[in-house]
């Protein structure tokens, strides 16, 4: 009789998984795709200005270079500076009419007096943003707050592209938006 014997199931099993992560090593940088990807939807969004860009294009080399939090941080500010300008695009008529204890004279003295959750519930109270686009959008800056602040989060490369996309697409839908 021969000492030969089937591998079992786990023995297999283990096989495949150095087989597969043998494979795949050679496919580390797929991130940097995906972000090169990413940065050309930043070419299809018509509401950017050349500052916007520049954020959204820091935020994805933040996160092609490892650097998740930032990416988190930088792609936040990008997509409030859209929605800002949005939010101002009728020179803040509908904000100082529903806020009317806010100084509304610019956007910069909105952004100093009026805190990003509170200019978010404006957006809804106005009816630039519906409910649920609100509740995203105070999801997204919860998470913003995670990443700049000591909280213990630590985003990989794929929570890092996936926020940056997330916002790419919110951003998407403020392009048509107004007050």
């Amino acid at each position: 009789m021969s000492d030969i014997r089937a591998p079992s199931l786990f023995e297999r099993a283990a096989t495949f998984e150095a087989e597969a992560h043998a494979l795949l090593e050679a496919y580390e940088d797929a991130h940097r795709s995906r972000s090169f990807k990413l940065g050309d939807i930043l070419n299809t969004l018509t509401a950017l200005n050349l500052r916007q860009e520049a954020m959204f294009r820091q935020a994805l080399q933040c996160a092609a270079n490892g650097i998740h939090l930032a990416a988190h941080v930088m792609a936040w500010a990008a997509c409030m500076d859209v929605y800002d300008d949005r939010l101002a695009s009728d020179g803040l008529a509908a904000v100082a009419t529903a806020y009317p204890k806010w100084n509304t004279t610019s956007i910069e003295d909105l952004r100093e007096e009026v805190n990003e959750y509170s200019r978010i519930d404006a957006g809804k109270k106005i009816g630039m943003l519906t409910k649920g686009q609100q509740k995203t959008m105070l999801g997204h800056l919860h998470t913003r707050n995670q990443a700049a602040h000591p909280t213990g989060f630590d985003p990989g490369i794929n929570e890092a592209l996936g926020y940056v996309e997330a916002l790419l697409k919110l951003v998407k839908v403020l392009e048509g938006r107004s007050p």
